[in-house]
């Protein structure tokens, strides 16, 4: 009688939990479809995949494509792997082509990754307050991985093709075109590997076009509209009156890639001077004016520029600080010297992100050459930094525009 009975309670408590389950599976499939019907919010995020991938796969065609000139010009077998560096090896007209279709990469993930990187922004207090649903804050973390793998693959395909180089360096300049040039999720690139230009919309046809309308003789304006001096345009129907212009388009981003940087919004702007990785704040000193600037080092004066008349600053809400970077940053390129192992000296390699594993006193390095591809754990002391843009101090002053939304001339100096 007591096992039955312990039987028909333990079946109770079975059956109970497993309503239960049921029962939150299906308010939670519920809310999820009230959050996608009501709010927006679908089940898993979606991001332009295709603008990555499609520009990938046009990357590496045109690059094996090249691969398989390049052995058969040197009458290399199929069965004998091309040198490392076969790519620094191609004329100049087809390493340019590979750069604008690297470039295209590069615009592409830039475009995607500020979209992330806003929905990340925006998602997260969301998350935390239980509004949006953990699956779908995890799918977006899952992009930004994606994401991440992507911006690496970039990178070393950057150095491939010219390994003195920084490979973050692509994208600096991949920002600059987006910013330039205006590419967004829609906008297509052109075959020379800029935005393509939006069609011009059709000319009104209002009274007075027909009556001397615009001949064959008749001056055309960069726009597709009639120029400002073409005869005649007031008495014979010059079309329709120009509208208001657009707005001008702010140059974000400048440098000079040896003493600074510089980038402005819409209200401020931020500079970056760079300094000695062995200097300290106190032997800093900004001076600003509304209308120049001076950076002074141990009251040495290493940056001094006067702003022109429409680029002024507020001198009042100036802040500056003095921000330093590790000798042996992920992606920088290294020479390796002073080692036991002799074949290796001389060698170079790309630095990588320390794991749980690297001594303080180490840096993880992927050798180029010799022994490609193969990753060692090697003591500082045995590296030397040759990256260009090994930049490792810099005095990083945030300025406010004296005019809000005033377009500064990049750079905006007077001279």
């Amino acid at each position: 009688m007591f096992w039955l009975l312990f039987l028909v309670c333990a079946g109770a408590i079975f059956f109970g939990a497993w309503l239960l389950h049921k029962y939150l599976l299906t308010q939670d499939k519920r809310r999820k479809e009230g959050l996608e019907r009501l709010l927006g919010v679908p089940q898993k995020y979606e991001f332009n995949a295709a603008m990555i991938t499609d520009r990938t796969a046009a990357y590496e065609e045109q690059k094996e494509l090249f691969e398989d000139q390049f052995a058969d010009e040197n009458k290399i077998p199929d069965h004998v792997e091309l040198p490392a560096n076969w790519c620094t090896k191609l004329p100049g007209q087809k390493k340019d082509i590979l750069k604008v279709l690297l470039m295209q990469r590069a615009m592409g993930w830039v475009v995607v990754y500020r979209e992330l990187e806003k929905d990340l922004k925006s998602n997260y207090p969301l998350y935390k307050k239980g509004i949006i649903p953990p699956d779908y804050w995890f799918s977006i973390k899952d992009a930004e991985e994606v994401l991440e793998k992507q911006f690496d693959s970039i990178k070393k395909e950057a150095q491939t093709i010219e390994p003195a180089q920084d490979g973050t360096t692509i994208f600096r300049e991949a920002v600059m075109m987006v910013d330039k040039y205006g590419l967004s999720l829609e906008q297509e690139l052109d075959e020379d590997g800029m935005p393509a230009a939006p069609q011009q919309p059709a000319a009104p046809s209002g009274k007075g076009a027909g009556k001397g309308g615009a001949g064959p003789a008749q001056a055309k304006a960069p726009g597709g509209g009639p120029a400002p001096d073409a005869k005649g345009a007031g008495k014979q129907g010059g079309g329709a009156p120009a509208g208001p212009r657009p707005p001008a388009r702010i140059e974000k981003f400048y440098t000079d890639n040896a003493t600074y940087a510089i980038t402005q919004e819409e209200e401020d702007a931020e500079l970056m001077v760079f300094v000695p990785n062995n200097v300290y704040k106190k032997d800093i000193k900004v001076d600003l004016k509304q209308d120049a600037i001076a950076v002074l080092v141990m009251g040495t004066p290493i940056f001094v520029q006067e702003l022109s008349p429409i680029a002024l600053i507020k001198t009042d809400t100036v802040t500056w600080t003095l921000a330093k970077k590790g000798d042996f940053e992920p992606g920088d390129t290294v020479e390796l010297h002073g080692l036991t192992m002799k074949k290796l000296n001389g060698g170079n390699g790309v630095c990588l992100k320390p794991d749980k594993d690297t001594a303080k006193d180490r840096v993880r390095v992927e050798l180029s050459r010799p022994d490609k591809g193969r990753i060692l754990a090697i003591k500082m002391e045995n590296l030397k930094n040759t990256a260009k843009d090994a930049k490792k101090a810099a005095v990083i002053v945030s300025l406010e525009k004296a005019k809000k939304g005033a377009v500064w001339p990049m750079p905006p100096w007077k001279n």
